[in-house]
């Protein structure tokens, strides 16, 4: 009898058992309703258990704000399955996109209604490829500051300032498609502390890290990194030495570090970020390793620096480069170089400088200013001098111009009292404002080809008393008053036939 009441009591249980399963089909079904964004699969669940979090649904123009049940939103670490159930995506239209040139999406501005923000890999069926400038610059209002971004893979560039001044931001993962981080990218983002940035970064920005104090960086003799990469140094370092593995340096990393006397740079560096080493005016000497293909506003206002080697291989001195190193006397510029900034070399003390085969135009203010430059050769290929490229070297006496140039610059050579003579090539066509005004010139021979002349383009030439002009007459294109009336009293001839 006692066996058949054991028999009889294991069966209920397992009965029991079973019709308890059965009213959740013997697993709990969790189905996830996206609500307009992209499917995502159902789970099965056992009940008292917790559900795996699911991948993340898009949706053009929306932000991803959570998973909800009943208008609650679902804890996938707090919250355990009872029943079957549906879970229903939220989202918020928050974000703004606008079109990139190449049909990708960049996105361009945020409406705080939402403090978590998933950034969809598409809009419109597009890419996402970019986090604009300032894009997620919060309101006044402190509660609707973002605290929580996904960016997608598809971003391969955070603007500048894209986070500036999110204060309740903080850590943020970067994908590893991006490879450009913008100027103040997270600046005062106050509450930041851990941000991950992959070994795809090529380029950081001015000081991105610029009021966070609470950023997990890795110091080394004065020295911050992050990652592979120099992001800021302290104010008295003296002398600097770049550990082995360093990629790259921020922007600004060293910049008024006043003292700083000596840099040793480790030949896995590739990139030196615009003004890492701006007013380091201490600084007297430094080599660039081989792998530097661009250097951009780097040196500006590095008063002592003296000797720079640049490496083969260099692509670009860009803007402002070596602007107001007034110890800086000489330079060699590598063939490699294609690319010359406004401002590189202006008010250096360079007195000769060969200048690279490759470059097609000689920018603004190349050499402004550098007033012991005695002589230029400007390569064939060149078709464009910027406005006062060479204004204010009073010393330069000796200008060869290519057979390919077709323009000359507002004050491109004004106040070049001590050139007396340039021979202007058969192809010229625009002489601009100024272009030669308050120089020495004492003959001049202009070709046929020019077809514009502005205003007081030689204007102020003292000793100038030969202006001969291929043209029979003065073309329409030339400014009335392009040539001084006040102090030319020489020879002005039209239909000249000699050789220049």
């Amino acid at each position: 009898m006692k066996k058949v009441f054991l028999l009889l009591t294991a069966v209920c249980i397992i009965a029991i058992s079973i019709i308890s399963l059965s009213s959740c089909g013997g697993d709990c079904k969790v189905t996830f309703d996206s609500n307009g964004g992209s499917e995502v699969d159902s789970q099965n669940v056992n009940s008292g258990y917790k559900l795996e979090e699911p991948v993340t649904p898009v949706r053009d123009g929306y932000a991803f704000i959570g998973w909800y049940l009943d208008d609650v939103e679902w804890s996938f670490e707090g919250h355990r399955v009872s029943k079957s159930m549906t879970l229903v995506a939220k989202w918020a239209k928050c974000l703004i996109f606008k079109e990139n040139d190449d049909g990708t999406y960049t996105v361009s501005d945020y409406k705080p209604i939402a403090e978590k923000i998933t950034v969809p890999s598409t809009y419109k069926g597009e890419k996402v490829t970019k986090i604009g400038n300032g894009a997620f610059i919060p309101t006044a209002d402190p509660e609707c500051h973002l605290m929580s971004i996904s960016i997608p893979d598809t971003v391969e560039e955070i603007g500048s300032s894209a986070f500036k001044g999110c204060e309740r931001l903080t850590e943020i993962t970067l994908p590893s498609s991006v490879t450009a981080i913008g100027n103040g990218a997270f600046e005062n983002c106050i509450s930041l502390e851990r941000v991950s940035i992959p070994k795809s970064v090529e380029k950081i920005g001015y000081q991105i890290f610029k009021g966070c104090d609470d950023v997990e960086l890795d110091e080394e003799n004065g020295i911050s990194y992050l990652g592979d990469w120099v992001v800021k140094a302290e104010g008295d370092i003296k002398s600097a030495t770049i550990k082995d593995g360093t990629v790259g340096i921020a922007g600004g990393a060293f910049s008024s570090c006043a003292e700083l006397k000596t840099v040793s740079l480790p030949n896995t560096l590739k990139y030196i970020g615009e003004m890492s080493f701006a007013n380091c005016t201490s600084l007297e000497e430094i080599d660039i390793p081989e792998g530097v293909e661009e250097l951009v506003d780097v040196f500006d206002s590095c008063s002592s620096l003296r000797r720079v080697s640049l490496p083969n291989g260099l692509k670009t001195i860009g803007e402002s480069c070596f602007s107001y190193c007034v110890s800086l006397r000489e330079i060699t510029i590598p063939s490699s170089v294609n690319k010359l900034g406004a401002y590189a070399f202006q008010k250096t003390m360079i007195s000769t400088v060969t200048l690279p085969q490759g470059i097609t135009e000689i920018p603004s203010d190349l050499f402004n200013c550098c007033e012991q430059l005695t002589e230029i050769i400007i390569p064939e290929g060149v078709t464009r001098i910027e406005r006062q490229a060479f204004n204010f070297c009073t010393v330069l006496d000796r200008v060869t111009l290519p057979s390919t140039l077709k323009s000359i610059g507002e004050r491109a050579f004004a106040s070049t009292t001590n050139l007396n003579e340039i021979s202007l090539p058969q192809g010229l066509e625009i002489i601009e404002d100024y272009a030669f005004c308050y120089g020495g010139l004492t003959r001049i021979v202009i070709p046929k080809s020019v077809s514009e002349i502005g205003y007081a383009a030689f204007d102020n030439n003292k000793l100038l008393t030969e202006i001969y002009c291929e043209a029979e007459s003065q073309p329409e294109g030339w400014s009335r008053g392009w040539y001084d009336y006040i102090f030319f009293e020489g020879t002005l001839s039209w239909g000249y036939k000699g050789n220049n």
